[in-house]
């Protein structure tokens, strides 16, 4: 799955990564985190204080960046 993600969203923190996460899931979309270090959280789990991007498969990165703009309205 590593060789076609795209980067859909930058969280400010780990709870909106949760967050993004959890609403991305639940519409069937499998998620990665990247901390601004550029570790997968899956890899690495620990608490990020900084900028976590979130990334999906490619074929799916539309779907989910439209789940995205419809959670923020």
């Amino acid at each position: 799955m590593q060789e076609d993600l795209e980067e859909i969203y930058t969280a400010k923190n780990k709870e909106e990564a949760d967050v993004i996460k959890g609403l991305l899931e639940s519409e069937g979309i499998p998620v990665l985190e990247k901390d601004s270090g550029g570790f997968l959280r899956d890899v690495h789990p620990f608490d990020a204080v900084y900028e976590i991007k979130i990334l999906v498969q490619s074929e799916k990165a539309e779907t989910a960046k439209r789940i995205l703009r419809e959670f923020k309205q």
